[in-house]
């Protein structure tokens, strides 16, 4: 794959300047994203957030180009915590093409879930907005019981604290099909 060999969880970009970036869970269950500047013929790993003792999981990365945010260019890449207590969302951003990444935010805690948060999902407005936004697990094993909602209008160095905007769902990640097989209900 881009960037070497990974874990899996594969999230891609292209940059208004055309340089293509793939996000992923790398060999030691941490975040990296590998950019080419060629079209993909060579690629550059770069760690974007290292676990601090179980897997970082279930990422998305994305980029903000639009022409009118003051952070145009800028890269968030968010996750599961896996190793931390609660299983946060966290998310760490580059505003530097990808180069290094930001210290890594935990958003989620506002929403108390009671067993973890997952399936993270960003997106950036036309004046630079980030909207994050997760299922939430308030047992396990059990479906998806809710949405979780962050954003931020500095450019990632601060969140809202995080609100359940959608409650009372039914997921459908261990919904009997009686086969191997799971499907979450991701945002």
């Amino acid at each position: 794959g881009a960037g070497g060999s990974n874990s899996g969880d594969p999230a891609a970009g292209i940059s208004r300047t055309g340089r293509m970036y793939v996000g992923f869970i790398d060999g030691n269950s941490g975040q990296s994203v590998a950019y080419s500047e060629d079209n993909g013929i060579t690629w550059t790993s770069v760690a974007a957030a290292l676990q601090n003792g179980d897997l970082l999981d279930k990422n998305h990365m994305w980029i903000d180009n639009s022409l009118t945010s003051p952070y145009e260019g800028n890269i968030y890449v968010s996750y599961t915590d896996f190793g931390a207590s609660g299983y946060p969302i966290e998310i760490v951003a580059s505003s530097d093409d990808g180069l290094s990444y930001s210290t890594p935010i935990a958003i989620s805690a506002g929403v108390s879930a009671g067993s973890h948060n997952q399936g993270v999902n960003i997106q950036t407005g036309p004046n630079g907005e980030i909207y994050v936004i997760w299922a939430i697990y308030d047992s396990w094993p059990s479906d998806e019981t809710a949405i979780g909602f962050s954003k931020s209008t500095d450019g990632g160095v601060s969140y809202s604290t995080a609100t359940r905007i959608i409650s009372n769902i039914r997921g459908i990640r261990t919904s009997a099909t009686s086969k191997n097989h799971r499907v979450n209900s991701f945002p």
